[in-house]
């Protein structure tokens, strides 16, 4: 191995090249990447700068950690040798458990926007009766009720239809408790004006809330739901205290009688690979009924995403060594990844890789050590960095910086290395937040992640209100921040790594952001009013939870999983733009696209409804308790190639078939290819992939039989053996015929 070591006074890198370097690491680069890599950068949106703290750091020593982070030199003396750094040991030996209490709102600064007037709209429901309708009474067109809120209404009610369904067939929410989880709600004493104008009810359930420091975040939550859903019995927890805190505060909410529960925040030390105690909680309520709502985020694709590659080189840090990371992929070697970090942003990075988390499993923790660190334009200071010894700990690093007038420029470099004793990780992963840029190497990775990444959890993206529909953008345009789904699960919640990785597909739907509050956020002048404008997937969760509140009252049946379907598949379908043709049906930045409430209800009474649980779904897509290959494995590929109506069932439903109509086919594949039918694990559904994996599985082919030319590049099932061992267990209890 060479060393790297930053010798006397000015720091300079220094290579010894008397020491031969071994040629990096020519595994196959990021095998869990799932995003395409000729994709143009997308920007993030700085977080909310309002006078009023929007990250929020809720630690043991009074809020001073981000600040011991923020920026350390190497100590140094004659003859290259480093001597213990001392400004590294608050690195070294910081409270790990404080990190337990950093959580960031997902909020985002407003963009400007033009609004275009509103066109007229018409309901499509149709003379619809909702005979399984619980609601004793409509009303008709001649009794219409125009409903607003308070003095100021989100507009999102305009950009769902939510209004349709409120004044033409008064549904408000009634008998429908909705929780929120965020950082305060009367932090700052403004509750009793909100409830004086009409913008809030005046029986809000605050079970527990942060007295001092809060932005009351929630409050600007609740009164966005309080304008869709009237009528909604509205419950309140602090997310503040820790993780442990977070998850009790799901339960305690669940116990309190929410129906629906919505949260808009995350701990940076939410396991990436492996469920967490929030969303082990989240998974728990969704069991005993309730729907859960989580915004997704605001990271776009701030993320890096690779195997560690080993350079063969070293950086000597004095009092510990680390073999360098080679960012890159080629033969060439790079120990550096160059970032962008404008003059007065602050940045935080969380960093992991492929251990278990021992706080959750009991385990042994990583058996690896691995470091990430920040460095100047010349990369000769080390400025900020984690160097936490992770040998028996969670496989976790984290640290902030901020480009403050001490640092000259804009552009700094990124190092990751291992202590020299520790194994290689298969998998690493850093999620930035904040305003950066990845100048190189750039993976354009997930960003969902922990509880948002939850399997009971609806993660929801968001749209500027006025880049929909309702407001003259058709389709629909996601905002560039909001965040992107694939992070793979590789743990089980005992810390066991799971034989196949778990790609679920997220976020779910998307929702609209941007739009007023009383006191919360800044105001857009495009939307000629004076009231403030909420941005960021903050603002797009409790605008779908509402919108839930409203399916819920006219069906108190409803299941979360049937909710979640009825959004979904009555959503308009929206484009990732990152990639060069439009994203037909689910991606991995709008999901299912954007809801319409209207569209949902009138789902809801024309009886398609989902099953009961998913793991009903199966192969057999006609119901005769066999999977057929020119039956459901044709009605599955005819599908996903978009056919529909006759062209779908024709000559391809069997005689003894349970479900044998159109309509009854299409309601139970669309559930399909949300569920499951993503067979290569791309996160995509495409027929020419997954659609003839699925017909040559069930015409009995396998090995390269199976997959040969209908992999995606993107793939995370590649063999022939884990296309079966994932298709086998969406087999009914009758054999392949």
């Amino acid at each position: 191995m060479s060393a790297v070591f930053w010798n006397t006074k000015s720091f300079n890198r220094v290579i010894n090249s008397s020491l031969t370097s071994p040629g990096p690491n020519q595994n196959d680069f990021n095998k869990y990447q799932i995003t395409k890599e000729d994709r143009s950068s997308i920007p993030l949106l700085n977080l909310d700068e309002t006078p009023i703290a929007t990250e929020l750091l809720f630690s043991k020593n009074n809020g001073n950690f981000v600040s011991n982070l923020s920026r350390f030199n190497l100590s140094v003396e004659s003859n290259n040798q480093l001597v213990n750094p001392s400004s590294i040991q608050p690195l070294l030996n910081s409270d790990r458990a404080a990190i337990d209490d950093f959580f960031i709102p997902e909020i985002a600064n407003p963009k400007e926007v033009n609004v275009s007037p509103l066109p007229s709209k018409t309901p499509n429901l149709g003379d619809a009766s909702f005979g399984k309708i619980s609601r004793e009474s409509l009303a008709t067109s001649a009794d219409q009720l125009i409903q607003n809120v308070g003095s100021t209404t989100s507009q999102a009610k305009t950009a769902t239809n939510a209004d349709i369904v409120t004044n033409q067939f008064g549904f408000t929410g009634d008998d429908v408790t909705i929780g929120v989880i965020s950082d305060s709600f009367n932090s700052q004493g403004g509750a009793s004006s909100d409830i004086a104008s009409g913008d809030l009810p005046s029986d809000v359930n605050v079970l527990s809330d942060l007295q001092q420091g809060g932005t009351d975040e929630g409050r600007a939550m609740l009164q966005l739901i309080h304008d869709v859903a009237p009528d909604a019995n509205l419950a309140f927890h602090t997310a503040a205290g820790g993780k442990v805190n977070f998850a009790q505060g799901i339960l305690e909410l669940a116990q309190a009688g929410a129906d629906i529960i919505v949260d808009d925040v995350a701990y940076l030390n939410e396991p990436f690979f492996q469920d967490g105690i929030i969303s082990q909680a989240i998974d728990q309520v969704t069991e005993q009924g309730v729907t859960y709502f989580s915004a997704a985020g605001n990271s776009g694709r701030q993320s890096y995403q690779s195997e560690f590659r080993p350079s063969g080189q070293v950086f000597d840090l004095g009092n510990f060594r680390l073999e360098a990371h080679d960012f890159d992929p080629s033969s060439r070697t790079d120990l550096f990844q160059e970032l962008t970090i404008p003059q007065g942003e602050q940045v935080k990075l969380s960093f992991q890789w492929d251990k278990p988390f021992p706080n959750l499993s009991g385990g042994k923790g990583a058996q690896n050590d691995v470091d990430i660190f920040l460095l100047n334009e010349d990369k000769t200071d080390v400025i900020a960095g984690s160097f936490e010894a992770n040998q028996g700990k969670n496989p976790l690093e984290i640290f902030s910086f901020t480009n403050d007038s001490s640092v000259v420029g804009n552009t700094f470099n990124l190092a990751i290395g291992k202590t020299l004793d520790s194994e290689s990780p298969d998998l690493m992963k850093y999620i930035g937040f904040g305003n950066l840029s990845i100048e190189e190497f750039d993976t354009n990775s997930s960003t969902i992640f922990g509880h948002a990444n939850a399997e009971g959890a609806i993660s929801v993206g968001a749209a500027a209100f006025t880049d929909t529909p309702a407001f003259g953008t058709n389709p629909p345009q996601v905002e560039e921040f909001s965040s992107t789904g694939g992070t793979p699960i590789q743990f089980d919640n005992q810390g066991n790594r799971l034989q196949e990785v778990e790609v679920r597909k997220n976020p779910d739907i998307v929702a609209p952001d941007g739009t007023n509050t009383t006191f919360f956020g800044k105001d857009i002048p495009a939307d000629s009013d004076s009231n403030p404008n909420f941005f960021g997937t903050s603002a797009a969760a409790p605008h779908a939870a509402a919108t839930a509140a409203l399916l819920k009252e006219a069906d108190p049946s409803l299941t979360p999983a049937q909710i979640e379907n009825l959004l979904e598949t009555t959503a308009i379908d929206m484009d990732d733009p990152s990639t060069s043709e439009f994203d037909t049906g689910f991606d991995l930045v709008t999901g299912q696209g954007l809801i319409q409430a209207d569209e949902a209800l009138s789902a809801l009474e024309s009886n398609q409804q989902p099953l009961a649980a998913s793991e009903s779904l199966t192969l057999d897509v006609d119901d005769n308790g066999d999977a057929q290959a020119l039956t459901d494995g044709v009605l599955i590929a005819r599908y996903l190639f978009g056919l529909r109506g006759e062209g779908l069932v024709n000559n391809a439903v069997a005689p003894d078939a349970a479900r044998d109509s159109a309509d009854a086919i299409e309601s139970y594949l669309s559930q399909a290819e949300s569920s499951f039918l993503d067979v290569d694990g791309n996160g995509k559904v495409k027929g020419e992939t997954d659609g003839f994996l699925t017909l040559r599985f069930l015409l009995g082919r396998q090995g390269n039989q199976l997959v040969d030319n209908v992999i995606g590049e993107d793939a995370t099932r590649h063999s022939g053996e884990e296309v079966q061992n994932y298709l086998e267990q969406f087999l009914p209890e009758g054999d392949i015929v």
